[in-house]
């Protein structure tokens, strides 16, 4: 009776048996440990890139909120105060609404790489799986 052992030696050619069977199960697993490689290094490039986005977000939010006292302060009437608030509001709202979407574009950018990097292949060193 030929076992998975034995078949995975005869694909590979080779005639030296595992050792051990940490060796065995490391050699069956390293399609799907290859796959795990490529997706994880995917996400943490897509994490990388969704946290640059959000500080430099972050940061022209900030510099918006510091600049608001400036423009209050040249404010003549209470027209012109509820027209810092209005201009305000609405780029915020507007800078809040770019940023999702950006942020929704880069994962869905990385959601097809993703997908192709954890293709495990049918057949492991000529052995079906079960």
């Amino acid at each position: 009776m030929e076992t998975i052992r034995s078949k995975i030696q005869a694909a590979s050619g080779s005639s030296v048996p595992f050792d051990t069977p940490v060796e065995f199960a490391n050699e069956i697993a390293r399609p799907a440990s290859k796959a795990m490689d490529a997706f994880n290094s995917n996400m943490l490039k897509t994490f990388t890139s969704c946290q640059n986005e959000w500080l430099g977000f972050v940061g022209r939010r900030m510099q918006e909120n510091l600049s608001m006292p400036a423009r209050l302060a040249s404010c003549r009437s209470m027209p012109d105060v509820q027209q810092v608030y209005m201009d305000y509001w609405n780029r915020t709202i507007d800078q809040y609404q770019d940023e999702f979407q950006t942020l929704v574009r880069t994962l869905q950018q990385s959601d097809g790489k993703r997908a192709a990097d954890i293709a495990i292949p049918t057949e492991t060193n000529g052995i079906k799986p079960h």
